[in-house]
C-alpha cells in the first residue's frame, strides 16, 4: 500500500530469517537485563522501510515513515499556497486539500495527498468591448497563467491545463485591442465605450484617411 508514491513501511512475518538476523539479533541484545540474562519481554515488530531498504524496529519505521508523509504535506502545502499568492484577487477561497488517515501501529497519521486552488477565470473579450475592459481581460489572463505555474515543484496536468487556457484568452484579448484600435483609427475618434453597431458599420465603410473638412460647411454665407 502507498499514499501518494509512499510506500507503507511492511512488518517482516519472520524475523529470524537469514536477511533479518542482524537486525533480529540487535533486538535479542536490547532484551537483555544488565546480568546478561534473557527477560521475558519479547523484540518489538521488526518493519521494512521502503525508503532507506533497512529493516527497523517499530518505532524507528515508524518515525522515518512520518517524516516522509511530514515532508510530503509540507509539499503539497507549498504547492497551492504558491497559486494562491500568485493568483491575488482572482482566487478563489484558500486551498482545499484531499486527505487520508493511515494506521501504523497505535498511530493515526494524516497524508496529502494531492489538493487545489480555484482560481477566476476571465471570459474572452470582443474587440466591441472598450478598451479598459480588453485591457482588464489581458492583465487578468496573464495573472491566472502566473498563477498556474506558480509551484517551483512539478506542475499537475490540470495546471498546465489552466495555463493554457489563460494563454489563450490573453491571445485572443491582445487581438481584440489591435483590432479595436484600428477601428478607432478608421473612424478618426476614440470612442470611450463599447463601439456600436453605428460605430462599426462606418469604420468598416471608411478608408481611415482623416477627412477633410469642408470650405464654408459651418459658415453662414451670404449669396
Amino acid at each position: 500500500m502507498s499514499i501518494r508514491g509512499i510506500d507503507i513501511p511492511r512488518k517482516v512475518q519472520d524475523p529470524r530469517q537469514p536477511q533479518y538476523q542482524q537486525a533480529f539479533g540487535q533486538q535479542r541484545q536490547h532484551s537483555l537485563n544488565p546480568q546478561g540474562q534473557n527477560q521475558q519481554q519479547q523484540p518489538q515488530s521488526l518493519f521494512e522501510d521502503p525508503g532507506s531498504g533497512q529493516v527497523l524496529p517499530e518505532k524507528e519505521a515508524l518515525m522515518a515513515f512520518k517524516g516522509r508523509i511530514e515532508n510530503q504535506n509540507a509539499r503539497v502545502i507549498a504547492h497551492e499556497k504558491a497559486h494562491e499568492a500568485a493568483a491575488g484577487q482572482y482566487a478563489i477561497g484558500s486551498p482545499v486539500y484531499n486527505t487520508k488517515t493511515v494506521s501504523f501501529g497505535n498511530e493515526q497519521i494524516k497524508a496529502i495527498e494531492g489538493g487545489h486552488q480555484m482560481v477566476k477565470m476571465p471570459s474572452p473579450v470582443s474587440f466591441k468591448a472598450s478598451k479598459p475592459k480588453i485591457m482588464e481581460t489581458m492583465n487578468h489572463a496573464e495573472t491566472v497563467t502566473r498563477s498556474a505555474e506558480a509551484p517551483s515543484d512539478e506542475l499537475s496536468a490540470a495546471d498546465k491545463s489552466i495555463a493554457a487556457k489563460g494563454r489563450a484568452i490573453y491571445s485572443m484579448a491582445q487581438a481584440a485591442f489591435g483590432k479595436r484600435t484600428d477601428y478607432e483609427s478608421r473612424l478618426n475618434r476614440k470612442p470611450e465605450g463599447a463601439l456600436t453597431d453605428k460605430d462599426i458599420t462606418q469604420a468598416e465603410q471608411s478608408d481611415g484617411k482623416p477627412k477633410k473638412p469642408v470650405l464654408g460647411a459651418n459658415l453662414d454665407l451670404l449669396g
